[in-house]
């Protein structure tokens, strides 16, 4: 990753993954002592991908500062064919349904938000939820929420935030972290 003035929001640069080879993700968590414990909370960026390339959203990230990893965390992926929210551990991970109703355009920005706290279900159950938003015509439209009865790691002390991107061509900005009030 690294910053670059090919294509940006807010000048001069954008936060990009410009290469095409190995590793297949590339992760970025937050170093500020502010986000180091973020059990709740909202990302809101600016997107841009090419086609067939996924993004992440990365949240409650149980990896220490100084180290930046997808494994042990809740995801956001914006795919080439579906947005959805998973739990990923080492070595797979569990999706969480309902998918959002959303797809990542190609090759353009997009402005989306990403919202997660611990609720109560229909069911008087805690979970994990997850609200994703996004920017359309100068409105916050919501394409949905996805729901963990696990809600994992809401009790850590542990709870970073980040991005990923797949093989480049990727670029974010404006990227605002926002947690609780």
């Amino acid at each position: 990753m690294l910053l670059s003035p090919i294509r940006y929001i807010s000048p001069p640069t954008s936060v990009a993954r410009l290469t095409t080879g190995a590793p297949a993700i590339t992760t970025a968590t937050c170093r500020a002592g502010s986000c180091q414990n973020l059990p709740q909370g909202q990302l809101e960026a600016y997107l841009y991908r090419p086609p067939e390339k996924p993004m992440l959203f990365m949240f409650r990230n149980q990896h220490p500062l100084g180290t930046s990893d997808w494994t042990y965390s809740y995801l956001v992926t914006f795919g080439p064919t579906q947005t959805y929210a998973w739990r990923r551990l080492i070595g797979g991970g569990t999706v969480i349904y309902p998918y959002f109703d959303y797809i990542l355009p190609n090759d353009q920005w997009s402005h989306v938000r990403l919202s997660w706290w611990s609720a109560i279900t229909y069911y008087c159950n805690i979970a994990l939820t997850a609200q994703l938003h996004v920017e359309e015509g100068g409105v916050w439209v919501d394409k949905g929420i996805a729901m963990d009865t696990v809600d994992q790691w809401a009790d850590s002390g542990t709870n970073r935030v980040g991005f990923g991107f797949n093989i480049g061509p990727q670029f974010l900005d404006d990227l605002i972290i926002r947690g609780p009030s």
